[in-house]
This record gives C-alpha cells, sequence and structure tokens, in this order.
C-alpha cells in the first residue's frame, strides 16, 4: 500500500462509518456524500482563491479555470442530490427504490463538463483576438501550484472512494 493510498484510508476512515462493509448500501451511499462534500468544499475554497488570483494578475486563464471548479462544483452538488436520492426507501411508485440514480449521474456531469468546456474555448478565443498586459509577481506560481496539488490529491481520493464501492458515479466525479 502506497503512503497517499493509506492516507486517503485514514481520512476515509475519518469520515465513513464502517469504511469497509463496502457491500451495505448505507456504507455505499456515505462513500457518494463524502466524495460529493469533499469536491464541493475543495471547488468553493479553489474557487475563491483562483478567483482572486486571476483578478489581480489580470489573467483570463486563470479566472477561466476559476470558472471551470464551478462545473466540478456543479458537478459534486449533482453527486450529494443523487446519493440522497438514492438513499430513499422504495415506494408505491418506485417499488424497486431510487437506487438507479448513481447510474444516471455520470450522464448529467458529463454534460455539464462539456458546455464548461465550450465557454472555457469562447473565452480562451477572446482573449487571443484581444490580449491584454498581465500583473505578475514571483508568488503567483507557487499559488498556482499549491491548487494543482490539492487538486490532485482530491481527484485520487475521489477515484480512490469510487473504486472501493465499485461505484462509476463517484469514480467520475473527478472532484476540482
Amino acid at each position: 500500500m502506497s503512503v497517499l493510498e493509506g492516507f486517503n484510508r485514514r481520512v476515509g476512515n475519518w469520515f465513513i462509518r464502517d469504511f469497509d462493509n463496502t457491500d451495505n448500501k448505507l456504507v455505499r451511499i456515505q462513500y457518494g456524500l463524502v466524495a460529493g462534500w469533499f469536491g464541493i468544499c475543495a471547488a468553493i475554497a479553489l474557487f475563491g482563491v483562483k478567483m482572486v488570483l486571476g483578478l489581480i494578475s489580470g489573467s483570463i486563464s486563470i479566472v477561466a479555470n476559476a470558472f471551470h471548479l464551478l462545473s466540478h462544483l456543479a458537478n459534486s452538488i449533482i453527486l450529494v442530490v443523487s446519493f440522497k436520492v438514492t438513499a430513499r426507501p422504495a415506494t408505491a411508485k418506485t417499488p424497486f427504490g431510487h437506487g438507479r440514480m448513481e447510474h444516471i449521474t455520470p450522464l448529467i456531469m458529463s454534460i455539464f463538463l462539456f458546455v464548461s468546456g465550450i465557454e472555457i474555448a469562447e473565452r480562451s478565443v477572446h482573449q487571443a483576438i484581444a490580449p491584454h498586459e498581465l500583473h505578475y509577481w514571483t508568488a503567483l506560481p507557487w499559488i498556482l501550484f499549491l491548487t494543482v496539488f490539492v487538486k490532485q490529491w482530491l481527484a485520487r481520493f475521489v477515484r480512490f472512494l469510487g473504486e472501493k464501492v465499485d461505484s462509476h458515479a463517484i469514480s467520475t466525479n473527478k472532484a476540482p
């Protein structure tokens, strides 16, 4: 077991009760909720950091990346909502429950990411046509590097959770 996997396991154990009982539906739902809430918190924090850095530096690419994080925020919200719906019990209208919602979630997420990619491409074309001066300072690349590190860890943590319960909805949530 690698150091990162061990760390991910400890974090998962801390937030998910009965972490290793992945056959239990309630535990699977906890996995989805933890992945979603981690994604929401990280997306909000990273959006704030990147938006401030982008506005101060005047870099459209950093601002565009900040807005791209909002698509990850939307994906994480969709993940949380879908697992909340999945947790609902069967009713007369839905005698088999709501478990299929977990399988529809990746489709919804991919549509959001596709639209986000188009928006970023449009902004980039406008910036290439009408460039402007950037304001650079020494700490900028270091702060951006730190955000990359946070995003990479979170993506690996969410993938770890998705693989642990074999959930495509969690695995495709590629948190920020």
